[in-house]
């Protein structure tokens, strides 16, 4: 074959894979409103989340606590992406976003599985693999093999798959701030944006209510005086207070979604973060990148924190 021929079969050859590439993240495209309320509208939502109903109340409070230092590390390694220094962002990214739950593990599986129709481990992108054959048969006449797509494709794929797992937590410590708002100005008449305010407001009632105890005076006069002279709690207190109210908070996160993934789904929140994981799916496919989808969630839930920390009492 001419050098000529050869550049027009490596043209047509590439031609042939972008229109089955296209075809196949299109597909994709069309399969999420479907598998939206196949698994975040009830009934589905119940089959969705209900295997959080075990190990993931133990889980749960460790991703809460992991989900901060995660973040961090993550800005470090876009950091240092951006700046060339591949062997720190290799290093950084290889750092665990925290326990796999069963919850994020089966969401995964359902989006591998029946969005991007991927058949096993070993096959990842077959349905891919498929279209792309099918034009390069159709625009080639030639029953040419697939060209071996590259491993990046895998890579990018399972990139995305973790950082989608991570928006359940994500959405999760979103729903705690909600809850914990709600539960400090319906129980204390204050605003508290999440466990961290909560954990410290507690920690209070309970120092002034064991001082008021033990007032030389009585009970009457020591509510009294500790109401103007507020006692301050211990450290070992506070400590306590916040742990227990994060931990509570966990467990009624990682059964959250029971709740939010309606809600998710109604306002179009589910479809616009599943339309924006196949786009960069897509552009990483074309770009032989990695890494593309990085969704705010998980940013969301810590500027949330920080609020959290700012208005605690203790500041």
């Amino acid at each position: 074959m001419s050098n000529t021929g050869k550049q027009t079969h490596e043209a047509a050859l590439k031609n042939a894979i972008r229109r089955g590439a296209d075809q196949y993240f299109n597909e994709c495209r069309l399969r999420i409103p479907e598998f939206i309320m196949q698994h975040y509208i009830y009934p589905g939502a119940w089959h969705t989340n209900k295997v959080a109903l075990g190990w993931d109340i133990l889980r749960a409070p460790f991703n809460l606590f992991w989900a901060p230092v995660y973040v961090t590390i993550s800005l470090f390694a876009i950091l240092a992406q951006k700046t060339g220094s591949a062997r720190l962002y290799n290093l950084l990214n290889r750092m665990p976003a925290g326990l796999t739950t069963k919850v994020q593990q089966h969401v995964v599986n359902l989006v591998s599985t029946n969005l991007l129709q991927r058949t096993n481990n070993e096959n990842c992108t077959s349905r891919l693999e498929q279209l792309i054959q099918k034009e390069i048969n159709s625009t080639l006449h030639l029953n040419d093999q697939t060209p071996q797509l590259s491993s990046t494709v895998d890579h990018a794929i399972h990139d995305a798959l973790t950082q989608y797992a991570i928006t359940r937590t994500a959405s999760s410590d979103i729903t705690n701030t909600f809850v914990s708002t709600i539960v400090g100005a319906a129980a204390f008449n204050k605003f508290t944006p999440g466990g961290l305010g909560i954990g410290v407001l507690i920690a209070f009632i309970i120092a002034k209510e064991n001082a008021k105890n033990n007032f030389i005076f009585g009970q009457h006069i020591g509510g009294l005086y500790y109401s103007i002279f507020p006692p301050e709690p211990s450290g070992y207190l506070i400590t306590g207070s916040i742990a227990v109210v994060l931990a509570l908070l966990a467990v009624m996160a990682s059964i959250s979604g029971l709740i939010t993934d309606p809600i998710q789904a109604v306002l179009g929140l589910h479809n616009r973060r599943l339309n924006l994981f196949i786009d960069k799916l897509e552009h990483d496919f074309f770009q032989s990148s990695i890494g593309s989808f990085r969704p705010k969630d998980q940013y969301v839930a810590r500027i949330l924190e920080i609020v959290d920390a700012i208005k605690s009492p203790l500041t």
